[in-house]
């Protein structure tokens, strides 16, 4: 029309902008609300796509682990198959097959178990420090699972000895990267139902390993050796699912401190510090305080040196007292317990670590990391003195 007025080209987004400037705290104000609400609904709506991505955060509110946490429960159902088709048979084949003393066995896991305690701290500050975690947990399911199945041609025990430390020399390379993996997919208030998720996979796979192995040992009685050669199968699977489904933040982004899967976007804005869903100043980068600490080193992060001394001298102890899972096994074939029957109690045991897994991670969110723990140390002891008095198989 002839008298109408015509507008300059984006003029309407000009008056937007002018309607919702940034106030001290990067908090919109103005009259005007609906462009504030539509630039916030696109951000968060980017935030979920990539998160959804890369695996990594993901809106507080939302009860759907991420990628990566149900990739590394994955894997670790698979790895524990493959080690538990093992590990409730191995007592029997040192002793039985190989005329091995039970102290000998005391050495192979002594020495086993002390290789991937040490590398678990420095696999961890290795990771950290090149940040290439998914790197540092390939290579070590790759040795465990590679290392692992050749049990099934050992002659003599110095063989079962070399192939039990590259296996634990494996699960000490792997362990604390993929636990630093884990704890980098969600954010605070999510961390113990994640990791209850890969603890309650992980003894699955330790359940359905030995009734694999019982289900071998009746179609082929007694050849415990073919037993562990198959564990090759599902060790592979486990090498697949990590390589190909779990995926690392960029050591950039890392380094810059944004939390997992939540990046830049296109617009310039970002989340406000704080976590209020507000944007941010245009291209800035504000991201939470517990993501700024994850890239700091967890001996000078936001525990205190005085707490964690006293937290890894408890473990110490509770470590000292606690026996090889391999001497429950001997325990319960000295009272008698067949040996089909062993897979099928060891099965048993890791079922009830799998249901309790994801309640206790629960638990942990709610009552605090120390009362949980140290819950769960009472009712271990508790179970160790019942099996000193066991005087029957089925007590065990």
């Amino acid at each position: 029309m002839k008298g109408a007025r015509r507008h300059p080209a984006g003029a309407g987004r000009q008056r937007a902008r002018e309607g919702c400037r940034l106030g001290p705290r990067g908090a919109f104000s103005g009259a005007d609300e609906k462009p504030r609400r539509r630039i916030e609904g696109i951000e968060e709506r980017r935030r979920g796509k990539r998160a959804g991505r890369d695996g990594g955060g993901m809106p507080e509110n939302s009860r759907a682990l991420p990628r990566n946490v149900r990739a590394l429960g994955a894997v670790s159902l698979a790895n524990d198959t493959a080690s538990d088709m093992i590990a409730p048979l191995l007592p029997a084949f040192v002793t039985g097959v190989l005329g091995l003393s039970p102290a000998f066995l005391g050495a192979i896991e002594g020495v086993a178990e002390s290789t991937a305690s040490l590398l678990k701290l420095v696999a961890g500050w290795y990771s950290d420090r090149l940040r290439r975690r998914k790197a540092f947990a390939l290579a070590g399911y790759a040795l465990s699972n590679l290392v692992r199945p050749l049990i099934g041609l050992a002659g003599a025990g110095w063989h079962v000895l070399a192939l039990r430390f590259g296996d634990r020399v494996g699960k000490g390379i792997r362990t604390s990267p993929r636990d630093a993996l884990l704890a980098d997919a969600v954010g605070p208030e999510q961390r113990g139902r994640a990791f209850g998720f890969q603890r309650a996979l992980d003894n699955v796979g330790a359940a359905v390993g030995p009734l694999l192995a019982a289900a071998l040992l009746l179609v082929f009685p007694q050849n415990l050796r073919l037993v562990f050669l198959l564990s090759v199968v599902p060790g592979i699977a486990a090498l697949i699912i990590l390589a190909t489904q779990v995926r690392e933040e960029r050591p950039e982004r890392a380094r810059k401190g944004v939390e997992p899967g939540v990046a830049k976007s296109r617009s310039g804005l970002t989340p406000a510090a704080g976590g209020d869903g507000g944007p941010g100043l245009p291209g800035t980068t504000s991201a939470p305080a517990d993501a700024r600490r994850s890239a700091a080193s967890p001996l000078r992060g936001g525990v205190p040196r005085g707490a964690l001394r006293v937290y890894l001298s408890a473990v110490l102890l509770f470590t000292l007292g606690n026996s090889s899972d391999a001497f429950l096994a001997l325990r319960a074939q000295d009272l008698g317990l067949p040996l089909a029957l062993l897979p099928i109690a060891w099965m048993l045991l890791s079922l009830v670590r799998a249901l309790t897994a994801v309640p206790g991670g629960r638990l942990s969110d709610r009552i605090g990391r120390r009362p949980a723990i140290l819950a769960g140390w009472f009712v271990y002891a508790l179970a160790y003195a019942g099996f000193a008095m066991a005087s029957e198989a089925w007590q065990v």
